[in-house]
C-alpha cells in the first residue's frame, strides 16, 4: 500500500475505520435483533483491533499523525478496557516519540 493512494489517505486519516464503523451500523438495521445483539459487537471489536494494530504500524513507520488517528477509531468502534489500555500504551509512545514497544 502506497501512503499516497486513495486507501493510504485514508488509512492516515482514520477514514479507513470510520467508513467500517458506518457500514457496520448500517447493515445493524438488516439483522434480526437477536443476531444483531451478538454480531454487530463481535465485528466492532475485530475492526477496533485492526485499527490498534495499523496504529502501531503506523507509529513503527514513524507516522504519528496517522497512529493517533487510527488510535481515535480504535475507541470509537470499541470503548472497552481491551481497547482503550492497548491504546493508551500506543498513544504514550506516540507522545513520546519512541517506536518501540
Amino acid at each position: 500500500m502506497h501512503l499516497q493512494s486513495n486507501t493510504g489517505r485514508h488509512i492516515r486519516s482514520g477514514d479507513d475505520m470510520a467508513y467500517t464503523r458506518q457500514a457496520i451500523d448500517t447493515f445493524a438495521d438488516y439483522l434480526p435483533p437477536a443476531t444483531r445483539q451478538i454480531v454487530i459487537p463481535t465485528a466492532k471489536r475485530i475492526y477496533a483491533r485492526a485499527s490498534l494494530g495499523m496504529a502501531d504500524r503506523m507509529l513503527r513507520s514513524g507516522d504519528m499523525s496517522a497512529a493517533r488517528a487510527q488510535l481515535w477509531q480504535a475507541i470509537r468502534l470499541n470503548a472497552s478496557p481491551a481497547i482503550v489500555w492497548p491504546a493508551i500504551k500506543i498513544m504514550a509512545r506516540t507522545t513520546a516519540g519512541a517506536p518501540q514497544r
